[in-house]
């Protein structure tokens, strides 16, 4: 848990994985509110997801979520979800 998006409350950051079962929650990264549970964001993943790490990555102040796809990317997203960079390493 972080305060990803800078809004003074901090976030749940979960990875889901269709290829372990879960229908309600399929391969992505989510973003969820930690009072409330409710989703804030998801940046869809299509081979699943295999971890999730923040950080603060680029000196800027604002935290940077860390994201591994089955399919060897690897994706950086900032704090609203957004694409920063990604890198394929197969």
């Amino acid at each position: 848990m972080a305060d990803v998006d800078g809004d003074g409350t901090r976030e749940i950051i979960m990875v889901g994985d269709t290829f372990w079962g879960s229908a309600q929650y399929p391969a992505g990264t989510y973003c969820l509110n930690s009072q409330t549970g409710g989703l804030k964001w998801v940046f869809r993943q299509a081979f699943g997801t295999t971890s999730a790490k923040i950080m603060e990555l680029d000196g800027n102040g604002t935290l940077e979520i860390v994201v591994g796809s089955k399919n060897g990317a690897v994706y950086c997203l900032n704090g609203s979800g957004g694409v920063v960079w990604s890198r394929y390493i197969g």
